[in-house]
């Protein structure tokens, strides 16, 4: 009884990086797989703070560029979940308009990216 229990709150738990594009990209270089995880838990938690950042001071420009630059790096840690949220926070961005609601997709992206970042943490353990 106690090992389906514990086995069921582990299938509850949501894992938001899938890392198989990015294997598939590598072609076995495992060497590759790990750079580009660094890469993503090194640019990533910076690239947030600058869209808020952005936000802050209005300068939607950045905001968009922000935006657009992070949006493959997600497709390749399998964060497929947030490509329209960043295709409406690049939108939003550029016509300037509904700032509350790029507010909300900045956090909504924060809130998945770092969990993300500590996913990949794991896998860059192993």
């Amino acid at each position: 009884m106690n090992r389906e229990i514990k086995s069921e709150s582990k299938a509850a738990v949501k894992k938001y990086t899938d890392l198989t594009y990015l294997k598939s990209l590598s072609k076995g270089d495992d060497g590759f797989v790990k750079q580009m995880i660094t890469i993503f838990i090194n640019q990533t938690p910076a690239a947030i703070e600058q869209l808020e950042k952005s936000l802050i001071s209005k300068d939607f420009l950045t905001l968009n560029a922000v935006a657009h630059k992070i949006k493959p790096s997600f497709s390749f840690v399998g964060i497929n979940s947030l490509q329209a949220k960043l295709e409406e926070l690049e939108k939003n961005a550029l016509q300037q308009k509904d700032i509350n609601s790029i507010n909300i997709l900045i956090n909504e992206i924060k809130e998945v990216a770092l969990i993300a970042v500590k996913e990949l943490q794991s896998e860059n353990l192993k």
